[in-house]
């Protein structure tokens, strides 16, 4: 069982969808955390600790990409497993989600 999990996209309907999933399949034990943004999940990630990231790459203010960037290049920051969702599928997508940090 995963304690918390971090859900990053800007679109509010789909973070509600994903969180009903997660909380119906009794993944999540104790939160789920939500932002709308890079900026905001890295904030969460430096307040929280969470078990999985589940990110969008095409998010505002600061992307999936980058976010991830910076969260692998801090060593304040935990190496968080995530999965990245994107309608996007090509191989330098793969190759950049793959090679953050």
């Amino acid at each position: 069982m995963l304690n918390d999990i971090l859900i990053v996209d800007n679109d509010r309907r789909l973070r509600f969808e994903i969180e009903q999933t997660i909380s119906k399949m009794d993944l999540a034990g104790n939160n789920i955390y939500q932002a709308s943004n890079g900026k905001e999940g890295l904030k969460i990630l430096q307040q929280k600790s969470v078990d999985l990231i589940l990110t969008d790459i095409n998010i505002p203010v600061m992307n999936g990409l980058e976010m991830l960037g910076q969260l692998r290049s801090d060593p304040m920051l935990p190496n968080v497993p995530t999965i990245v969702i994107s309608s996007r599928r090509d191989s330098k997508l793969l190759k950049a989600i793959t090679s953050c940090g």
